[in-house]
């Protein structure tokens, strides 16, 4: 059985925190400027999720879609010119929803986390790293990012999508090797 990938979106305050968090997670994924706020980014999200909050709802709320609207339109960015559209910031989301819902799972507690991808496999070992201090194993059967960026090229996707989602496995695999025994 996979995460709970139903409930509701934050609301106030907690609404308002989530947002601000995942605009600084989106930012990260398409400047690399900003990639310094990843990582702690990318927790926060794990958090959340793992504490009550449903991530699925979450990124999929309103608030959320404007988010990604409204950065990826911002001039200083690559994809500013572009102009991303509604139906962009729709796939974008749900692919990234998709990539995410791993960190709903528990991670585990003790032990030795081992993933064989740099790939969405490392988000549970990386979890348990970080909230347990579960040493991470990562061993890679190929080259997970390579092949995202090959299955990206001829993906239906227009380039903004392609851009969001890419800086996504990049980090996501630096992150991995970053964390790893």
């Amino acid at each position: 059985m996979g995460p709970r990938t139903g409930g509701t979106a934050p609301r106030g305050r907690d609404l308002r925190r989530f947002l601000a968090g995942y605009e600084r997670f989106l930012l990260s994924l398409l400047d690399a400027e900003f990639e310094h706020f990843f990582a702690d980014e990318l927790y926060e999200l794990a958090e959340f999720a793992l504490t009550g909050g449903s991530l699925t709802a979450a990124l999929r709320s309103e608030g959320a879609l404007r988010s990604l609207q409204s950065l990826w339109s911002r001039p200083f960015l690559a994809t500013h010119a572009a102009r991303p559209t509604l139906q962009d910031a729709l796939q974008a989301t749900d692919l990234l929803e998709h990539a995410l819902r791993p960190l709903a799972v528990q991670p585990p507690s003790r032990g030795v986390a081992h993933a064989v991808t740099g790939g969405l496999a490392v988000l549970p070992g990386l979890t348990a790293r970080r909230f347990h201090g579960v040493p991470l194993l990562l061993s890679e059967h190929g080259i997970y990012l390579r092949e995202r960026y090959l299955s990206y090229r001829t993906a239906p996707y227009r380039w903004p999508v392609k851009a969001l989602i890419l800086g996504f496995f990049r980090l996501l695999a630096t992150e991995g090797y970053r964390a790893r025994i």
